[in-house]
């Protein structure tokens, strides 16, 4: 019987309830959003973070669990296992990222016409192709 009346108590969406609580993990969701930014690297096969000011990622590690978890407890009081830090750190939380891919995806592209790409200009020219224009495009 207690433990029926436990579970109705319970809210297991990351939305608040109509008493205006919220389960704990869309809090704990809520609060490492707004202070770190977090990343899958597809390339490594791990999960990175960084502080909302910093620049680089790092790996997220046992040490920076438990300085997360501390940190939740402290700032936040929001108590939690790092188990459960880890089960939501290690899902969609932290969107998936080839850090190749998005460094190609920043790079300006190059226009045929300006002067400064001469040298790849010069580089196709020494490799004998059929159709030598269909590969100026790449």
């Amino acid at each position: 019987m207690k433990r029926q009346v436990d579970k109705s108590k319970i809210n297991t969406s990351k939305t608040p309830d109509s008493g205006g609580r919220s389960s704990k993990n869309g809090e704990i969701e809520t609060y490492l959003s707004q202070h770190y930014a977090f990343r899958y690297n597809t390339v490594w096969g791990r999960v990175e973070y960084r502080g909302r000011e910093d620049t680089r990622f790092v790996k997220v590690g046992r040490y920076e669990i438990n300085t997360l978890r501390r940190e939740l407890d402290n700032e936040a009081g929001i108590t939690t296992s790092p188990d459960n830090l880890y089960s939501i750190i290690e899902s969609d939380f932290s969107p998936r990222i080839n850090p190749i891919q998005e460094y190609f995806k920043t790079l300006p592209t190059a226009a045929l016409d300006d002067p400064n790409t001469h040298a790849i200009r010069e580089l196709a020219d020494c490799v004998v192709v059929r159709n030598p224009e269909k590969w100026l495009l790449y």
